[in-house]
Formats: structure tokens, C-alpha cells, sequence
């Protein structure tokens, strides 16, 4: 839940009003988006991390002291936000008069 991720990071933006978190190994949690209210998409280059103190999280086995590690800069993108039109080719069968006929095709 929202409130589990929140007792083991601080976010430096909000991540919206709800996700949940799971650790799918010992060294790899994955954060999923629920409900991005109230949030603008985390930005590559700004948004970073700290575990917090009070999360208890060390290394495996357990040997150092807590960490209060924060993450490198996020990396990485979230896609192509309005798609794009990147080419428009005209081809015909080359017709008698050269212009747009029956059968002629818009390749977009």
C-alpha cells in the first residue's frame, strides 16, 4: 500500500494519491502507479529518493548499520506523450496525367 512504500522512502515529487510497492528480490523494489491525482509524472534528470532511517533497511546478511541512502537522479523516460506523425508518402501507379487517381496511396 501508499502508506508501507511511504514508511521506507521519501519522494522528492509526489507520486499521486495511490500506489503500492513490492520487493521482487533483496535488492529490487517496484513501485506501481495507482492513482496519479494530484502529481505530475516524476521527471527524468529531478526526481530522486531517500530511504528513511526509521525503514531499518542494512545489507543481507544484516551487517551494516541503517542506511539513509538516497538514489541517483531518475533515468529514463516515460514515452512519447503525443504521438507524432513522422512521414507522409504519396504513390501512385503513375497514371496517364501524374495526378491523384483511384488505387493511388497515402502512406502515413
Amino acid at each position: 500500500t501508499k502508506a508501507q512504500v511511504d514508511t521506507i522512502f521519501t519522494f522528492s515529487d509526489s507520486l499521486g494519491a495511490d500506489y503500492t510497492g513490492v520487493w521482487t528480490s533483496r535488492s529490487v523494489f517496484i513501485i506501481t502507479a495507482q492513482d496519479t491525482t494530484g502529481s505530475a509524472p516524476p521527471t527524468p534528470g529531478f526526481f530522486s529518493l531517500q530511504v528513511k532511517e526509521s525503514a531499518g533497511m542494512r545489507n543481507y546478511p544484516p551487517t551494516s548499520a541503517r542506511t539513509t541512502a538516497s538514489s541517483p537522479l531518475l533515468t529514463g523516460n516515460w514515452g512519447t506523450v503525443i504521438p507524432e506523425v513522422t512521414r507522409l508518402v504519396a504513390s501512385g501507379d503513375g497514371g496517364t496525367d501524374g495526378s491523384f487517381d483511384a488505387g493511388d496511396t497515402l502512406t502515413i
